[in-house]
């Protein structure tokens, strides 16, 4: 199968895409993504899940204060700046767009950078979080019994109880913003081919003049296979199991698997 009869087969199929990290830093702007999207799940509910919600909001606190995020995101933010500079004056590149893009990253930038900035400070602070901490540190969620000041905040109206959520989460908003801003460009700046894994099994060089954050793999859903990749600094790997039930472990498949794969460096 060529490539032209490769896109022709994606187009008609319901995709699904998994992401792999090629670097520890994209590990760490994905989890990032995660905690919030987990977060704006319990907001936007019918009845948000108080217990659930604060858990995520004290995860999110603690992965910031022990990772290397808002330092990673301006490296990387820096590094992407200098390199979309290159393309200044380039008459295949929208000049608008791309100042636009390099203005939003300095504003980004300027925030992270600036030395008053402590995400997840609100949330580290607050004593009501301080205490759920504390039980939760002792046992896996905090009965009503156990807490009487957190049962009462928890029934609160939705309304009250979001706005106190989106004030805890206020000073992580920015840093929120630039790991999403450099995920958008992580994934707007890939490569894509159109593969066949025979017998479940694929492997590539990766372009050693990129840095290379993430793998994306997308296959028709109606193929009842997952992808598992791994990857280092010149080369990725990837093998595709089926899945049977949950009860007995994947197998690797035997068949021609195709696939599509964006290779996401700047």
């Amino acid at each position: 199968m060529n490539s032209h009869d490769h896109q022709d087969f994606f187009l008609q199929e319901n995709l699904v895409t998994y992401e792999s990290p090629i670097n520890e830093k994209a590990r760490n702007f994905l989890k990032m993504e995660y905690f919030y999207s987990q977060i704006d799940a319990c907001i936007v509910g019918e009845k948000l899940d108080s217990g659930a919600t604060v858990s995520l909001l004290i995860e999110l606190s603690d992965f910031i204060r022990r990772s290397d995020l808002r330092k990673d995101l301006i490296t990387e933010l820096e590094r992407v700046e200098n390199a979309f500079r290159v393309f200044s004056g380039n008459p295949q590149v929208d000049p608008n767009n791309l100042e636009q893009v390099i203005a939003t990253i300095r504003d980004s930038l300027a925030t992270l950078k600036s030395r008053d900035y402590n995400p997840g400070n609100c949330i580290k602070s607050d004593e009501l979080i301080h205490q759920v901490r504390q039980k939760n540190g002792s046992q896996k969620g905090v009965a009503k019994f156990d807490l009487p000041r957190f049962y009462f905040w928890s029934n609160l109206s939705q309304e009250e109880k979001i706005f106190q959520i989106e004030k805890w989460m206020s000073d992580i908003l920015p840093l929120k913003n630039a790991n999403a801003l450099m995920l958008e460009i992580i994934r707007g700046s890939s490569v894509t081919s159109f593969e066949t894994a025979s017998e479940g099994f694929f492997q590539r060089n990766l372009d050693k003049e990129k840095v290379n954050y993430l793998l994306r793999f997308s296959l028709p859903m109606s193929l009842p296979v997952f992808p598992e990749a791994s990857s280092g600094k010149h080369r990725f790997t990837v093998r595709f199991f089926r899945h049977y039930d949950t009860s007995s472990k994947p197998k690797q498949t035997s068949d021609a698997i195709q696939f599509q794969v964006q290779i996401c460096g700047v």
